[in-house]
């Protein structure tokens, strides 16, 4: 149904703009090492624009060769990738190509010196995709992959009739249509967008009919919030969203740009201030990567997905905790933490909780 390819590449943003006068060849670039980090990643010339140019994607395997030097490795967006002890080529927007070892020296394994030049070439197109989504949880971009427009836009009810989330409906793409439609067929009132300033907010909401009338009526909020949730900003930012809730009415939307982040916080820390049971909160955490991301239920993968919630809510807490003392714990972070009084909170619990 999608090419794995095609998948990888379009996840990466390419810069035509600057790669124009780069002369490219398919499948291979060289360049030159021009030093090592203090833990012995390799640093080079070679640019990300380059790489990209030269139809390199993520996931692909690549053959490293310097003189009598030659290594296979994943092109990674970060040592994260690959396992401990594991070589990898990372790509960064910024940095460009480093070649290193994940908890280890690829100075000292490789024997290369600051100068050394180097050859990278495709050894095997995705030939670690596979591992790479799985560690990255890449969403698939093509909407034949899904079964209806609600898991295409991750558009679904947190707490049914009262609060919804959804990627972004207002970046003019296919999948923000569709979650821009869905807005009007589930009655949305009110929006707290995670991602745009209220100025961006805005300037976007034109690309959606539905959004463009509820920001018009004054019921859209851009709260800008990025650095997690646990930052004194985003503490700052999620005060100012339970606000918003009591004081315009529902259904409420959330979403950031792809809910993947601040959105799947938000929604979980208010699904936990409404009483919503633990067990509901990681089922619906996790709709979003096994609709959206390919991760099967009972999997190992979805284990290890799944413990990023609860890791989530013992970081709220401070420490571990009975889960049957999740709300207790969530209004003790709203008074403690997010600065709202106890008013505040009962009428929070109270628009939000199911009756």
């Amino acid at each position: 149904m999608n090419h794995p390819k095609l998948i990888a590449a379009m996840l990466i943003p390419i810069l035509f703009t600057s790669c124009l006068t780069l002369e490219v060849t398919e499948g291979e670039i060289d360049g030159t090492i021009t030093g090592y980090s203090e833990a012995g990643d390799a640093i080079t010339d070679i640019g990300y624009d380059a790489v990209i140019a030269s139809g390199f994607s993520y996931g692909d395997m690549v053959s490293i060769a310097s003189g009598e030097y030659t290594s296979s490795m994943p092109l990674c967006s970060s040592a994260g990738d690959v396992d401990a002890g594991s070589p990898a080529a990372v790509l960064d927007e910024e940095d460009g190509l480093s070649i290193m070892i994940r908890d280890g020296s690829f100075q000292e394994s490789s024997g290369l010196e600051e100068g050394a030049e180097l050859a990278m070439t495709i050894s095997e197109e995705g030939g670690y995709l596979e591992e790479y989504s799985r560690r990255n949880l890449i969403r698939m971009e093509d909407r034949d992959y899904y079964e209806s427009d609600e898991a295409y836009a991750d558009f679904r009810a947190v707490i049914p009739g009262i609060l919804y989330r959804s990627s972004s409906p207002i970046e003019g793409d296919a999948r923000s249509l569709a979650a821009d439609s869905l807005i009007g067929e589930n009655g949305i009132m009110s929006i707290i967008n995670l991602e745009d300033s209220q100025k961006e907010l805005q300037g976007k909401a034109g690309a959606g009919v539905s959004y463009r009338q509820i920001a018009d009526e004054g019921r859209a909020i851009g709260l800008g919030m990025d650095g997690g949730f646990f930052s004194a900003e985003s503490k700052e930012k999620a005060a100012e969203a339970i606000r918003f809730i009591i004081a315009n009415p529902g259904p409420y939307l959330i979403h950031d740009s792809d809910g993947l982040a601040e959105t799947a916080w938000m929604a979980a820390y208010l699904e936990a201030l409404a009483g919503v049971n633990i067990n509901w909160i990681v089922k619906d955490y996790m709709r979003t990567f096994t609709a959206s991301c390919g991760v099967v239920d009972g999997s190992e993968q979805y284990q290890e997905v799944s413990q990023r919630i609860l890791e989530f809510f013992v970081e709220m807490n401070g420490r571990p905790f009975p889960w049957s003392m999740l709300q207790q714990a969530a209004r003790i972070y709203a008074e403690s933490q997010l600065g709202l009084s106890s008013e505040e909170i009962d009428a929070a619990v109270s628009i939000l909780s199911v009756s």
